[in-house]
Protein backbone atom coordinates (compact mmCIF):
# COMPACT_ATOMS: atom_id res chain seq x y z
CA UNK A 1 0.00 0.00 0.00
CA UNK A 2 2.62 2.56 0.80
CA UNK A 3 4.23 1.61 -2.59
CA UNK A 4 0.93 2.90 -3.97
CA UNK A 5 1.00 6.06 -2.22
CA UNK A 6 4.83 6.54 -3.16
CA UNK A 7 3.60 6.30 -6.78
CA UNK A 8 0.73 8.21 -6.46
CA UNK A 9 2.84 11.06 -5.04
CA UNK A 10 5.61 11.04 -7.22
CA UNK A 11 3.97 11.22 -10.09
CA UNK A 12 1.15 13.81 -9.26
CA UNK A 13 4.66 15.71 -8.34
CA UNK A 14 5.82 15.12 -11.89
CA UNK A 15 2.61 16.35 -13.06
CA UNK A 16 2.56 19.86 -11.29
CA UNK A 17 5.89 20.28 -11.88
CA UNK A 18 5.60 19.80 -15.88
CA UNK A 19 2.78 22.11 -15.97
CA UNK A 20 4.19 24.52 -14.27
CA UNK A 21 7.01 24.62 -16.31
CA UNK A 22 5.11 24.48 -19.52
CA UNK A 23 3.39 27.73 -18.11
CA UNK A 24 6.48 29.10 -17.58
CA UNK A 25 8.17 28.19 -21.16
CA UNK A 26 5.01 29.71 -22.26
CA UNK A 27 5.72 32.86 -20.63
CA UNK A 28 9.52 33.05 -21.63
CA UNK A 29 8.70 32.00 -24.94
CA UNK A 30 6.25 35.28 -25.36
CA UNK A 31 8.50 37.94 -23.73
CA UNK A 32 11.04 36.36 -26.52
CA UNK A 33 7.80 36.91 -28.78
CA UNK A 34 7.42 41.00 -27.84
CA UNK A 35 11.37 41.74 -26.93
CA UNK A 36 11.98 40.72 -30.65
CA UNK A 37 8.73 42.63 -32.15
CA UNK A 38 9.62 45.65 -30.47
CA UNK A 39 13.19 45.31 -31.91
CA UNK A 40 11.30 45.00 -35.24
CA UNK A 41 9.65 48.10 -34.59
CA UNK A 42 12.41 50.35 -33.85
CA UNK A 43 14.39 49.38 -37.00
CA UNK A 44 11.29 50.79 -38.69
CA UNK A 45 11.05 53.96 -36.90
CA UNK A 46 14.93 54.42 -37.71
CA UNK A 47 14.27 53.28 -41.20
CA UNK A 48 16.86 50.54 -40.72
CA UNK A 49 14.70 48.62 -43.87
CA UNK A 50 17.61 45.62 -44.22
CA UNK A 51 17.51 44.57 -40.37
CA UNK A 52 13.42 45.28 -40.80
CA UNK A 53 13.91 42.71 -43.68
CA UNK A 54 15.36 40.26 -41.71
CA UNK A 55 12.90 39.94 -39.26
CA UNK A 56 9.93 39.26 -42.02
CA UNK A 57 9.04 35.72 -42.56
CA UNK A 58 11.32 34.68 -45.23
CA UNK A 59 8.75 33.19 -47.18
CA UNK A 60 7.24 36.49 -47.31
CA UNK A 61 10.32 38.32 -48.41
CA UNK A 62 10.95 35.83 -51.25
CA UNK A 63 7.30 36.87 -52.41
CA UNK A 64 8.33 40.49 -52.81
CA UNK A 65 11.16 39.17 -55.04
CA UNK A 66 14.02 39.61 -52.50
CA UNK A 67 15.39 41.24 -49.53
CA UNK A 68 16.40 44.21 -52.45
CA UNK A 69 13.01 45.06 -53.96
CA UNK A 70 11.27 44.26 -50.34
CA UNK A 71 14.00 47.00 -48.99
CA UNK A 72 13.20 49.48 -52.45
CA UNK A 73 9.33 49.07 -52.32
CA UNK A 74 10.01 50.22 -48.30
CA UNK A 75 12.06 53.21 -49.59
CA UNK A 76 9.51 53.82 -51.86
CA UNK A 77 6.35 53.88 -49.50
CA UNK A 78 5.74 57.63 -49.96
CA UNK A 79 4.33 56.90 -53.38
CA UNK A 80 1.93 55.30 -52.82
CA UNK A 81 0.72 57.75 -50.56
CA UNK A 82 0.86 60.34 -53.30
CA UNK A 83 3.94 61.83 -52.63
CA UNK A 84 2.85 62.96 -49.41
CA UNK A 85 5.24 63.11 -46.55
CA UNK A 86 4.76 60.00 -44.08
CA UNK A 87 6.79 58.81 -41.06
CA UNK A 88 6.43 56.46 -38.82
CA UNK A 89 7.29 57.74 -35.17
CA UNK A 90 6.47 54.75 -33.03
CA UNK A 91 5.71 50.96 -32.96
CA UNK A 92 4.34 49.98 -29.74
CA UNK A 93 4.15 46.19 -28.96
CA UNK A 94 0.82 44.94 -26.92
CA UNK A 95 0.39 41.34 -26.20
CA UNK A 96 1.01 38.18 -27.23
CA UNK A 97 -1.56 35.76 -28.04
CA UNK A 98 -1.30 32.16 -27.05
CA UNK A 99 1.75 30.20 -29.03
CA UNK A 100 0.62 27.19 -30.99
CA UNK A 101 2.85 24.46 -32.16
CA UNK A 102 2.24 24.43 -35.92
CA UNK A 103 3.86 21.51 -37.95
CA UNK A 104 7.61 22.25 -37.10
CA UNK A 105 6.85 26.17 -36.23
CA UNK A 106 5.77 28.22 -33.77
CA UNK A 107 3.01 30.73 -34.12
CA UNK A 108 1.10 33.18 -32.39
CA UNK A 109 -0.29 36.52 -32.80
CA UNK A 110 1.00 40.42 -31.44
CA UNK A 111 -1.22 43.41 -31.13
CA UNK A 112 0.80 46.45 -32.45
CA UNK A 113 -0.02 50.40 -32.67
CA UNK A 114 1.90 52.55 -35.15
CA UNK A 115 1.71 56.20 -34.69
CA UNK A 116 2.62 58.05 -38.37
CA UNK A 117 3.21 61.55 -38.71
CA UNK A 118 0.87 62.48 -41.76
CA UNK A 119 0.80 65.93 -43.41
CA UNK A 120 -1.38 67.57 -41.21
CA UNK A 121 -1.02 65.66 -38.24
CA UNK A 122 -0.70 62.38 -36.73
CA UNK A 123 -2.76 58.77 -37.20
CA UNK A 124 -2.40 56.27 -34.83
CA UNK A 125 -3.56 53.06 -36.19
CA UNK A 126 -3.71 49.54 -34.12
CA UNK A 127 -2.61 46.14 -35.64
CA UNK A 128 -1.46 42.73 -35.74
CA UNK A 129 1.45 40.88 -36.57
CA UNK A 130 1.65 37.43 -37.14
CA UNK A 131 4.64 35.74 -35.22
CA UNK A 132 6.66 33.27 -36.44
CA UNK A 133 9.58 30.42 -34.82
CA UNK A 134 11.25 28.06 -37.03
CA UNK A 135 13.73 27.37 -34.05
CA UNK A 136 11.76 26.38 -30.98
CA UNK A 137 11.18 30.24 -30.20
CA UNK A 138 14.70 31.35 -30.48
CA UNK A 139 14.30 33.61 -33.30
CA UNK A 140 11.01 35.19 -34.45
CA UNK A 141 9.56 36.68 -38.04
CA UNK A 142 6.97 38.56 -38.32
CA UNK A 143 3.82 39.11 -41.09
CA UNK A 144 1.41 42.34 -40.73
CA UNK A 145 -1.65 40.84 -40.72
CA UNK A 146 -3.26 44.45 -40.82
CA UNK A 147 -6.68 43.94 -43.19
CA UNK A 148 -6.01 40.50 -44.12
CA UNK A 149 -7.97 37.61 -42.36
CA UNK A 150 -6.59 34.26 -41.52
CA UNK A 151 -8.45 32.50 -45.11
CA UNK A 152 -6.81 35.27 -47.27
CA UNK A 153 -3.39 34.73 -45.51
CA UNK A 154 -3.11 30.87 -45.76
CA UNK A 155 -3.63 31.35 -49.85
CA UNK A 156 0.05 32.37 -49.98
CA UNK A 157 1.25 31.12 -46.61
CA UNK A 158 -0.41 27.80 -46.23
CA UNK A 159 1.33 26.62 -43.00
CA UNK A 160 -0.57 29.48 -40.93
CA UNK A 161 -2.76 27.77 -38.54
CA UNK A 162 -6.05 28.11 -38.64
CA UNK A 163 -6.23 28.56 -34.86
CA UNK A 164 -4.46 32.06 -34.84
CA UNK A 165 -7.18 34.66 -34.06
CA UNK A 166 -6.65 38.06 -36.04
CA UNK A 167 -8.75 40.71 -35.11
CA UNK A 168 -9.39 42.85 -37.68
CA UNK A 169 -7.76 46.23 -38.10
CA UNK A 170 -9.42 49.20 -36.13
CA UNK A 171 -9.77 51.93 -38.28
CA UNK A 172 -6.99 54.61 -37.68
CA UNK A 173 -7.89 57.82 -35.48
CA UNK A 174 -6.55 60.85 -37.11
CA UNK A 175 -4.90 63.97 -34.49
CA UNK A 176 -4.46 66.86 -36.20
CA UNK A 177 -1.84 69.46 -35.46
CA UNK A 178 -3.19 72.48 -33.08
Amino acid sequence: MRIKHYTFFICAAFFLFSCGNKEADNSKLASTVKEQANKMGQFLVTKDYKSFAKMTYPKLVEMMGGEDRMIDAMKGGSQETGGASVEILSVTIGDVSKIIKAGAELQCTVKEVIETKVESGKLVAESMLIAISQDEGKHWYFIDASNKDIITLRQSLPNLSDSLKITPMKEPIFWPDN
